[in-house]
């Protein structure tokens, strides 16, 4: 601004920017002449503008384009498709809008699909600017080779592949989310939005009128480039998607597109989409190639040799062309090796001369039947994938020797029967998943990990690494004499899934396993018994009438609570059984369900739909927070096929983008479609995760539920008791249980408790914030 501006004590000052940097605290105080104590709080507080939403969207475009909140019928698919493309941009809007504005609903059409091919040019001037002020071409070029090819990827994948094409991604990809080019999500996906997308593509195709001359090709242009032969030096990216490119045509012509399973390759190919690898001859500078269910047809050598990057899903080759030049690709440097789906791949190729391989991907390989015995010298390997190799048998003895390896995915091998005794060398493992695999069935199996002592001491597993943390076995049929009663060798195991098996119990050496702390029992439908587990807070369900007396007294009539039964139907055992009202306390949430019709008194919010939004009001101490929810949701039946999967409930701090969901193990049954009843839940939070001001979002997952009404209310720590008041419960009997009240957070007695380990019944409570994760540099080599 040139000189420093005196502003008076306790103005407030907004600053907007599209450069993150600008917003540095220290920088603003030192323009401001702001003192550093009075100005700390103001400063650390930086928002992120949203886009609209979509009705929100919807609205604004109205009243550009016709002066009031609706759209003629005749508009109304143009209108929404237009608010799409424009991702909850205002800008976007109302410039489409004053170019549309006069026009005919024919020519809306129109003019969406040039917008889709050629996008506004005054909303790229503006938007151009963040791209332009970018430091330096490394940024640039970034930025483009996302655009055309890692929008929607990991971030660490793709920092992964960008650095071995000679760009410092992680400095990079900051430096872009500074300039509010590109956008980090909460499953660390990289994400654009549909504007800037256009922008960067408009870039590379202004570059020559002639597609053959473009820096990066994609889609219908790269198609074009092939089919045609007019590449050249120029191009140094290029992915064809096969499948996208037959769903667009497909679109056009109003067809539907069906992909038979496990044979997507053969069907795309058998399409006219002859290609030959002498069409990129002339691309010598080509650096990164991505290839969706193309076949190539033709020797490989004149193919461009700089490639640093190949990824080519649906590879129909039996093996690799032997005149294919890959040096340029750096086997002895490959970090990633990504054969995934190649269902002509029959054997794996040699993994000779790929010392430092970290990652094996092999993933629905559905005629693979052999796996080279040098897999084992592969020694710097973490990770290995063999998940959905439907034909694998065996596996060679030397995979022993992956000293390395971290995790191991058989899951859906369903013919593997046999899992090397070596196992057990892999003292690096940490995950070994073997779902819906055949090792039960052979004593070559599973039953090498039964190493018998004597007939009294049962059986251990020693033969399993004791470095594993997690060991999933679902849906392996096995039964109580497979499950050993020793399971001392598994002292590091956190995670244990048994899922979908036919056992009736779990071994008394579960409660050995200290460190477990997640144990899946998802649909063991016979099985009858759970051990002690050692430690607290994890699984609490008791019936109502084995309390003491005492301890209940204050809650309800327990002669009238008797007479109170109803259905529930446990996730666990996947039956429904009939009993006294249930308390249910998981992952630090209390619930239970009772007959009823109506919200208990007290509630703050109320609706008759599955969602309430309000704003949390200013706390009256300054230390004040919110300390927990308390949500009611009255439901009836609305389908008979309720129990295949149980609702949940979503608490979304909107502010702090904080989302928590929690999914019960146990549902009440209404007795008919007509009858309603009452889910109660009692969800504490944690102090900094709601305050006052924050927009706050509570929606019920109904699933086959009918909503009847819904009611949240909260406490703040220094107002922590709460009652549950009932107007009304009905039974069939006439119980005398009006105006009962409940105070769950001082009167709920103390449960046995299963501890820390969170028996996943189909329960759970996750929580979800955006964050930023480590970068780990590599070079990859994709099938």
């Amino acid at each position: 601004m040139g000189t420093q501006i005196p502003f008076h004590p306790g103005s407030k000052i907004i600053i907007t920017s599209r450069n993150r940097c600008l917003l540095n605290a220290y920088f603003i105080s030192q323009i401001f002449d702001l003192e550093a104590s009075t100005s700390c709080g103001g400063l650390s507080k930086q928002f992120e503008v949203k886009e609209l939403a979509s009705s929100e969207s919807v609205q604004l475009f109205n009243w550009y384009a016709f002066g009031h909140n609706s759209v003629p019928k005749s508009s109304m698919v143009f209108a929404r498709s237009l608010v799409k493309h424009c991702g909850g941009l205002p800008l976007a809007l109302q410039v489409f809008r004053s170019s549309l504005s006069s026009k005919s609903v024919s020519s809306w059409k129109s003019a969406l699909e040039k917008l889709e091919e050629i996008p506004d040019n005054k909303i790229q001037k503006i938007l151009r600017i963040s791209y332009d002020s970018l430091e330096d071409d490394h940024d640039k070029n970034l930025f483009l080779d996302i655009v055309c090819l890692f929008i929607g990827k990991d971030r660490d994948y793709t920092t992964t592949i960008l650095d071995g094409c000679d760009f410092y991604t992680t400095i990079g990809i900051e430096n872009l989310v500074g300039r509010s080019l590109l956008i980090i999500n909460e499953k660390n996906k990289l994400m654009m939005h549909q504007m800037i997308k256009d922008m960067g593509r408009e870039i590379i195709r202004q570059e020559s009128s002639d597609i053959g001359k473009r820096s990066r090709l994609w889609h219908k242009n790269a198609f074009d480039v092939i089919r045609e032969k007019i590449g050249s030096r120029t191009v140094k990216c290029l992915t064809i998607d096969l499948k996208g490119l037959l769903e667009d045509k497909a679109k056009r012509t109003n067809t539907t597109l069906h992909f038979p399973k496990h044979s997507k390759s053969q069907f795309l190919m058998a399409n006219d989409v002859d290609m030959e690898t002498q069409a990129f001859a002339k691309m010598k500078r080509l650096k990164q190639l991505q290839l969706d269910y193309v076949r190539l047809k033709g020797d490989f050598k004149d193919f461009p040799k700089r490639l640093r990057w190949l990824f080519w899903r649906g590879f129909c080759m039996q093996s690799f062309p032997v005149d294919f030049d890959i040096n340029e690709l750096c086997l002895p440097n490959l970090k990633i090796l990504n054969l995934n789906h190649s269902h002509g791949l029959l054997k794996t190729p040699s993994f000779s001369g790929l010392p430092s391989l970290e990652k094996l991907m092999l993933k629905d390989c559905i005629n693979l039947v052999e796996v080279d015995q040098s897999i084992g010298e592969l020694k710097m390997l973490t990770f290995l994938n063999l998940k959905d190799c439907t034909s694998l048998r065996h596996l060679p003895r030397t995979i022993g020797s992956l000293i390395s390896l971290e995790e191991l995915v058989l899951s859906g091998c369903s013919r593997l029967d046999d899992v090397p005794r070596e196992l057990h060398n892999m003292e690096s493992l940490k995950v070994l998943n073997l779902d819906e695999t055949a090792i039960y069935q052979s004593r070559s199996g599973l039953h090498w990990l039964l190493l018998k002592r004597s007939k009294g001491m049962g059986f251990s597993w020693a033969s399993l690494p004791s470095s594993l943390v997690k060991l999933s076995l679902e849906s392996c049929k096995l039964s109580n004499d497979v499950i050993p009663n020793d399971l001392c060798n598994l002292a590091s195991l956190k995670s244990l899934n048994l899922s979908r098996n036919p056992i009736h119990y779990l071994p008394e050496s579960l409660k050995n396993l200290t460190k477990l702390d997640k144990l899946l029992l998802t649909s063991c439908t016979e099985l009858q018994m759970i051990p002690k587990l050692p430690v607290e807070n994890l699984f609490k369900l008791e019936p109502i009438e084995n309390f003491e007396e005492e301890e209940i007294r204050r809650l309800f009539n327990v002669d009238s609570i008797n007479r109170n039964r109803l259905q529930l139907y446990s996730y666990l055992t996947d039956s429904i059984m009939l009993a006294t009202p249930q308390v249910l306390q998981e992952c630090g949430i209390t619930s239970t369900f009772v007959v009823g019709s109506e919200v208990p008194i007290g509630f703050k919010h109320g609706t008759n739909e599955h969602r309430i939004s309000f704003f949390l009001p200013t706390p009256s101490h300054p230390d004040e927070k919110i300390h927990r929810f308390s949500l009611c949701v009255v439901f009836s039946l609305a389908s008979d096929q309720m129990l295949e999967l149980l609702p949940s409930v979503h608490i979304f701090n909107e502010t702090k983008m904080i989302m928590q969901r929690y999914r019960s193990s146990f549902i009440g049954i209404p007795e008919t479609n007509d009858n309603t009843m009452l889910w109660l839940i009692h969800w504490p939070v944690t102090d900094c995760q709601f305050e006052g001001g924050d927009l706050v979002s509570c929606m019920v997952v109904p699933i086959h539920l009918s909503i009847r009404k819904f009611g949240v209310t909260y406490e703040s720590e220094h107002n922590i008791r709460y009652e549950y008041g009932f107007s009304h419960l009905s039974t069939g009997d006439e119980v005398s249980t009006r105006n009962i009240k409940m105070d769950l957070t001082e009167h709920l007695p103390s449960l046995e408790s299963y501890g820390n380990v969170k028996v996943q019944l189909c329960s759970y409570i996750e929580e979800s914030k955006v964050v930023s994760s480590p970068q780990v540099p590599f070079t990859s080599f994709n099938f």
